[in-house]
């Protein structure tokens, strides 16, 4: 909880208090609350919610120490769902390897690229600080001929039933 404090207090000139930052998920991942942080965007071509997340998400993506900043949806129970900058691209059946690298290469800020699964299906690693830039490039490719899906590793919460 103290790193969540002190990236809170850090990101206090944002409009965070310390009290809305909770350390979750192995590995340093910090979650924080908008709510005060949203009050304090006053900016008249900023007019939605989602115009003010997503200046916060940039906000926070231009902090040094942070490595990824990522918005958290949630699913129809009300539970956490983020991502991490991983990108998950799968090829239609037929698509060549060839056509599958001219792709692959159109994508930014790839630290490795290896398989995921059976064939045609891949795992990017990115360097992308911002989830929404992430986004964007998902659907960008995956508006591509010949790929079947392209997204974000997402993190979900599993029940047992």
């Amino acid at each position: 909880m103290e790193q969540a404090r002190t990236f809170a207090g850090r990101g206090g000139h944002l409009g965070y208090q310390a009290e809305e930052a909770e350390s979750f998920r192995p590995n340093g991942w910090i979650r924080l609350e908008t709510k005060s942080a949203i009050a304090k965007v006053n900016h008249p071509a900023i007019a939605t919610k989602r115009e003010k997340h997503k200046k916060l998400i940039d906000d926070l993506a231009a902090i040094a120490d942070a490595e990824f900043v990522c918005p958290i949806f949630k699913d129809k129970k009300g539970n956490p769902i983020h991502f991490e900058a991983t990108l998950l691209i799968g090829f239609v059946d037929g698509t060549t390897e060839a056509a599958q690298a001219a792709i692959l290469s159109r994508v930014p800020n790839v630290r490795s690229v290896g398989r995921h699964g059976p064939r045609n299906k891949w795992q990017l690693q990115t360097t992308f600080k911002n989830g929404l830039a992430l986004l964007d490039t998902a659907n960008e490719i995956a508006a591509l001929p010949g790929v079947r899906y392209a997204e974000p590793n997402f993190v979900v919460q599993a029940e047992l039933k």
